[in-house]
């Protein structure tokens, strides 16, 4: 039987409603039930009565918070976070453990003592690694459908909506969802989704086109593909689009703000999702490489990591930092290259030096200069 409460708890926890609007939809719901039941036993409908009871009943369960032991609660294997950095982990704990958990867990019901949790994964690992709860609240949205969890790619693109309605994912989580998602659903390559999406939005800019691209974003499905349809695209493309858009993202914005984080480097993601450190912070980060500042320019970053994240800078403080090491390098480089055009011209006057027709002391005072080098620069070599 339908069950209006979980049906509108679902819907809107994947459109970004609080979960106070939840309980007050709910209470809604329920009061709209009760109604409708005394209408009719006002007339004497018991059998379109009895339905109604039935439903009442279980949105009253659902409605309610319970407490359950969390050993009865399994995690989505399909959750699109993938970032739980400590340090934010344990900034929730304390909050919990001051105020209490102010929103219980949203969880299907799989089978008695056995329950599946939907929303929720921070406070779910604040309260069980960092507080070491053995019980926790969680709300009930009714018996969890059995082909949600034997189709894991339903589960996966109802997980990543609601993250990011609730816009709880960083750039990076949110990228390799994406990723996975059009895959999965377009069939494509996950290595070839971001170059090709690249494409064609530098081609429908050339073109004129990509403002009208993202107006497509807004609008129902029906008119997003008749608008695709209309666009010289290649078959990937429009899938790729397509998928997007049905997700309501705009996709030249996913293409300079969100792609872009599958190309930090290694230890940029670590830090984004250990550290806690911002994806726009890690943007800004990424411009230190070799081309820019050296070899060294792996353990220059981490510093530069480390500053950051401690010292809480923003992204502007962040962005100057960079600006200077870059700016530090290329003078370096400036100075080397003055030293080097100074060898170059000291070495071209000693090769033209001629040692016939010189007098003796001159040729004793010119071997004196050399020997004194020669041992500066062996010195130099050995440190």
């Amino acid at each position: 039987m339908s069950n209006r409460v979980g049906d509108n708890l679902v819907s809107n926890l994947f459109s970004g409603v609080t979960y106070a609007q939840e309980l007050n939809e709910a209470k809604s719901t329920i009061a709209q039930l009760t109604a409708e039941i005394k209408e009719l036993r006002a007339v004497g409908k018991k059998e379109d009565e009895e339905p109604l009871v039935s439903e009442l009943l279980l949105s009253v369960q659902n409605e309610a918070i319970i407490e359950v032991p969390v050993s009865e609660i399994e995690v989505n294997p399909a959750q699109p976070r993938q970032t739980f950095s400590d340090d934010s982990l344990t900034l929730l704990a304390r909050s919990i453990e001051r105020d209490g958990l102010q929103q219980p867990l949203l969880v299907f019901q799989i089978s008695e003592h056995r329950y599946f949790l939907f929303d929720g994964e921070r406070r779910y690992r604040a309260t069980t690694q960092k507080l070491f709860w053995k019980k926790i609240k969680i709300i009930s949205l009714g018996q969890w459908e059995s082909n949600y969890l034997d189709n894991p790619e339903t589960l996966r693109r109802k997980a990543l909506l609601a993250n990011h309605h609730r816009e709880n994912l960083n750039p990076l989580d949110l990228a390799e969802a994406l990723v996975q998602e059009i895959s999965v659903i377009a069939d494509i390559n996950e290595e070839s989704i971001p170059k090709t999406l690249n494409t064609v939005i530098k081609r429908l800019t050339r073109q004129g086109k990509l403002k009208w691209l993202s107006e497509l974003t807004l609008l129902p499905q029906i008119e997003q593909e008749n608008g695709l349809s209309s666009l010289e695209i290649t078959n990937d493309e429009n899938k790729i689009l397509k998928v997007l858009l049905g997700l309501h993202l705009n996709p030249a914005s996913v293409n300079n703000n969100i792609f872009p984080s599958l190309k930090l480097f290694e230890d940029l993601k670590k830090a984004i999702r250990t550290d806690g450190l911002g994806g726009h912070h890690a943007r800004v980060l990424q411009r230190l490489s070799k081309e820019t500042i050296g070899d060294s320019s792996s353990q220059i970053r981490q510093n530069l990591i480390t500053i950051v994240i401690n010292e809480k800078l923003s992204v502007a403080q962040t962005r100057q930092l960079v600006i200077d090491e870059i700016s530090k390098f290329q003078n370096n480089n400036n100075k080397n290259a003055e030293v080097n055009k100074s060898i170059k011209k000291a070495i071209s006057v000693v090769e033209k030096v001629t040692t016939t027709n010189i007098d003796p002391k001159d040729l004793k005072a010119f071997e004196t200069v050399l020997k004194r080098k020669l041992k500066e620069v062996k010195d130099a070599l050995k440190a």
